[in-house]
């Protein structure tokens, strides 16, 4: 634990009982809850945390060193999506449904002609790839081309399924639509306007960027992100990102009502678990075992808490990342729905990289921590901060 190494937070506004409160519309931050989350966040070997509310930083808290960069892990697919935005906005991309083929003539024979930027974004392109993908990846000295190799494990748009491999043609794909690196275009379109000024993002040995991951940023230029996208892709009154993307980014796409456009949604959902549900896991290939061990929760109605129920349920079989590499990842339903609403939306990555938007709150939180143990599965396991989101929700107070 680093709750009490080296402490350094950077405050805006007046401070209250020890604490700091945003100016204006930033002061209906609830105290008890923020100081619930700053001891979680220590707990669980937390480097950085901020809190945005109205666009003004309310909080930035360093539990360990100075400010500086983190890598953002699989967050880095959600800004990789904001490059798509800023080729929409800039004409240089006419639509979301333009083939692969148009960049990549390769693809214009066969069934990978079908597959369109829109697949990509929405983790549905059928390009097979094992589930994690890091070996196969890491040994390649071209990920686009690696990528471009895939044979097709579904038809194009019909299956959701949680690809680093595929999530690293956009990488390809922004070059060649602007004529410069993805790394290039987001550092002058869209970080420089923002002030965003000390990021690095890795290269593979063909001078690609990862897509996948790979971006180091300051947390607080990761916020800065984060606001972009709770403005609708507007910044001081500029539009950056296309609108229209936007919206149709952090809405659930025609194979996942948890996923957007590289973005993971937040919801205010019930659910719950029935015979039609487990019928589909089964279905599906899922161990029966672990089925089993889940059939204790079928028929209750879950408002919040189901995944804390799922991986207690599941604590001697893997845990929540045996839920999530049996089920989610492969496009498996999570349960039955009986309401859902947007709310907000994340991007996450591993190790708990986390940058939260919630938009009826107009609040932004991001979590980083730097691996401490090799980046271990075990490690991620630990720290991952899972109820992060449901903690960010607590910071606004329904009623003054």
């Amino acid at each position: 634990m680093r709750l009490l190494r080296g402490l350094r937070v950077l405050l805006v506004g007046f401070a209250v009982a020890g604490e700091a409160y945003g100016q204006g519309r930033a002061s209906t931050i609830d105290k008890t809850a923020l100081d619930a989350l700053v001891k979680r966040a220590g707990e669980l070997d937390t480097d950085a945390l901020i809190v945005m509310k109205d666009g003004e930083v309310v909080l930035e808290k360093w539990f360990d060193g100075e400010p500086r960069r983190i890598e953002s892990m699989s967050v880095t697919k959600s800004i990789v999506s904001m490059a798509v935005g800023r080729l929409l906005a800039t004409g240089k991309l006419a639509s979301l449904d333009e083939p692969v083929h148009t960049w990549y003539p390769e693809w214009r024979q066969g069934r990978k002609r079908r597959i369109t930027v829109r697949h990509l974004l929405t983790q549905s392109s059928g390009l097979q790839a094992d589930p994690m993908t890091g070996s196969e990846i890491d040994g390649s000295p071209d990920v686009v081309q690696l990528a471009l190799c895939a044979e097709l494990a579904d038809e194009p748009g019909t299956k959701f399924f949680y690809s680093n491999k595929a999530s690293n043609l956009l990488a390809g794909i922004v070059q060649r639509a602007a004529g410069r690196r993805l790394d290039l275009l987001m550092k002058e379109e869209v970080f420089a306007p923002l002030g965003i000024t000390d990021v690095e993002w890795m290269l593979d040995a063909a001078g690609n960027p990862y897509a996948m991951w790979g971006l180091r940023i300051r947390p607080a230029d990761l916020a800065k992100l984060g606001q972009l996208m709770l403005e609708e892709g507007c910044w001081k009154g500029r539009e950056i990102l296309s609108r229209e993307w936007v919206r149709e980014a952090v809405s659930p796409s025609a194979v996942s009502d948890f996923y957007g456009h590289l973005w993971w949604l937040v919801k205010d959902v019930a659910r719950t678990i029935d015979d039609g549900v487990i019928e589909e896991w089964r279905k599906g290939g899922v161990d029966e075992k672990l089925i089993a061990a889940l059939q204790p929760l079928k028929g209750r109605v879950f408002r919040e808490g189901f995944l804390d129920a799922i991986g207690k349920a599941l604590v001697d079989r893997g845990g929540i990342e045996a839920w999530h590499e049996s089920i989610r990842r492969k496009g498996l339903p999570a349960g039955r729905v009986i309401e859902s609403k947007v709310v907000g939306f994340r991007g996450d990555g591993w190790q708990g990289q986390q940058v939260v938007v919630l938009k009826e709150e107009c609040l932004v939180v991001v979590r980083m921590r730097e691996p401490s143990q090799g980046n271990t599965a075990e490690e991620n396991e630990r720290y991952g901060f899972g109820e992060l989101t449901k903690m960010a929700r607590a910071l606004v107070r329904t009623s003054e």
